[in-house]
């Protein structure tokens, strides 16, 4: 068993700490340029499994899963999501809710998607770079 210094228990949490990042979304043919979505930088363990049961829609007698076909893709925007800059043709601001992630354009949904796809594989890196102490480019 590794033993650690009172710096490294200081420094260390089982939990996740609130924080989040603005990410820069792609520009889109025939929309606004330098649209954003802040995300969570992680989810809690709790946030994590009930974005998942959120895409289950049943489970058979023989334990196979029936996926929520509506909710794949979204249920994990949904727990990463926190505002972005988005706003209606009339220039006003758009709740972020589920029912405005549906009513997206199929590109502009696929870019949201992607985007927080990607931020969740580059947070991933480089915390599988800080376990193995080797460096990261990542900011």
């Amino acid at each position: 068993m590794k033993k650690h210094t009172s710096q490294e228990h200081a420094n260390s949490s089982w939990f996740t700490k609130p924080s989040t990042t603005r990410l820069s979304l792609p520009d889109l043919a025939g929309m606004d340029q330098d649209q954003w979505i802040d995300v969570k930088h992680e989810l809690s363990a709790g946030e994590q499994r009930a974005a998942m049961a959120r895409t289950v829609h049943s489970i058979r007698a023989d334990g196979r899963i029936e996926p929520n076909l509506e909710q794949v893709g979204v249920a994990e925007v949904l727990a990463y999501l926190v505002d972005w800059s988005l706003r209606d043709e009339q220039g006003k601001s758009v709740p972020l809710n589920e029912s405005a992630l549906k009513a997206l354009r199929v590109d502009a949904a696929r870019a949201i998607e992607d985007t927080v796809r990607a931020h969740v594989a580059a947070v991933a890196e480089a915390a599988k770079k800080a376990s193995t102490g080797t460096t990261s480019l990542l900011v």
